[in-house]
């Protein structure tokens, strides 16, 4: 990794860490207080009742089908290897643990809270609902890719527009789990935060330079 001005910042990676975790403590415990039953959930639920109708309903399915296990975990081995195979080992292993690591968080936090899914979902799904794994999984991916990519990126606006696009990835899969009811959103907050927070912590401990100032 690049060891430049261009890269993302520790301070960054660390708010990013503390945000992430925040987030997905918040909602946890929202959980617990409530009982499982948050009136926010139903609010989204109804307000992406649109998406739940001909084309649009097939276009979600797409979505959702893209950001599933399969092609992220195809995805994830693919990156890593043509990395490694680069000479960027530690890069390739840093997607490897990123994306391996949210895989076995999302799935060990599910069988520790034992959230039923909603019982309004539009299509079968098996296992628990808290964390949404698709929304974990593609948080984890839109930080871990910015973080591979932002030091060769020459500008800022370059930086912050990569960012904001990457950003758009967790939005739309998390949004497609709740639009078809096999997540509520408190699920996919969870996700996000566990996800992103996560992707963080494995960039600091792979290519933070412990040097003051140093930047990734």
């Amino acid at each position: 990794m690049s060891g430049g001005r261009r890269g993302v910042h520790p301070t960054v990676l660390l708010l990013l860490f503390f945000g992430g975790l925040s987030l997905f403590g918040a909602v946890w415990w929202e959980l617990i207080e409530h009982r499982f039953s948050l009136e926010f959930d139903r609010e989204w639920w109804g307000a992406l009742a649109p998406w739940r109708e001909g084309e649009a309903l097939r276009f979600v399915r797409i979505l959702t089908e893209a950001g599933g296990p399969l092609p992220v975990a195809a995805a994830t081995v693919l990156g890593a290897l043509a990395l490694i195979v680069a000479k960027r080992v530690r890069e390739g292993l840093y997607l490897f643990a990123s994306m391996g690591g949210a895989l076995l968080l999302f799935g060990a936090v599910k069988h520790l809270v034992l959230r039923p899914r909603p019982v309004w979902r539009v299509i079968e799904q098996g296992g628990y609902s808290f964390p949404s794994g698709h929304a974990t999984m593609a948080a984890a991916l839109a930080v871990a890719v910015y973080v591979l990519i932002a030091p060769r990126i020459p500008s800022a606006w370059g930086r912050g527009l990569v960012a904001a696009t990457l950003a758009l990835w967790p939005l739309v899969i998390g949004a497609s789990r709740v639009d078809l009811g096999v997540h509520y959103a408190s699920d996919v907050l969870a996700g996000w935060g566990l996800g992103a927070s996560w992707a963080a912590l494995c960039a600091l401990a792979f290519f933070h330079r412990q040097r003051s100032g140093q930047i990734l």
